[in-house]
């Protein structure tokens, strides 16, 4: 029997697909995308010290930290007893975020100090811990004197997008401190008002 061959061109052509890879969150094959998922959350704290923030993967961060107030002075028998500053709250990130503690009452008859700031993002003079309330002895017993007050700590606010340059590193630590609250003047058996804790709090989304 004779062959006749078949023209390569009047052949038919077929493409073969080849089947999509199951792309699963955290698989091990070479070659298959890593997907993470941005999770919304939040982050709150007001215990004075100095901690470590693991960036979450986000697409916006937003930090708000306020400083701790500046206490109040006391003034008993004609003598005024200092106040302590309040503590500043920073955020360690490429460009630091950080709010200035209020200050607290000296030991003269002075007006009170100003309300404190910050630097690094958006601030807000007076934003953060209350001023501590100052206080007198006469006639015998603790009352509030506004004159021997302290000053307000500030507050400064940031929001990152996460392709901004500087913004922070998902899967890093960060650390930031809280300021504590300016202690109060006292003597024996009386003291005027502290100032009002510091905080921080991060939402992200």
């Amino acid at each position: 029997m004779l062959i006749v061959p078949v023209p390569y061109w009047t052949i038919p052509k077929v493409w073969y697909v080849p089947v999509p890879l199951s792309l699963t969150t955290g698989s091990p094959i070479i070659g298959t995308p890593n997907f993470v998922s941005v999770i919304p959350g939040t982050y709150s704290g007001v215990d004075p010290g100095i901690f470590n923030f693991p960036v979450p993967n986000y697409n916006s961060l937003t930090v708000t930290i306020r400083a701790g107030g500046g206490g109040g002075a006391l003034l008993d028998q004609g003598r005024v007893y200092a106040a302590g500053n309040g503590g500043s709250s920073v955020f360690g990130s490429s460009t630091n975020l950080t709010a200035n503690g209020g200050l607290g009452h000296d030991a003269s008859g002075n007006p009170p100090p100003a309300n404190q700031g910050g630097s690094g993002g958006t601030v807000t003079t007076g934003g953060g811990g209350a001023a501590g309330q100052g206080a007198d002895t006469d006639p015998g017993y603790v009352e509030p004197n506004a004159t021997y007050n302290g000053s307000a700590g500030g507050r400064v606010t940031k929001t990152w997008n996460r392709t901004d340059v500087g913004a922070p590193i998902p899967g890093t630590m960060i650390g930031m401190t809280i300021g504590g609250a300016g202690t109060p003047g006292t003597v024996t058996g009386f003291a005027a008002y502290p100032g009002g804790k510091g905080s921080v709090n991060i939402n992200w989304s």
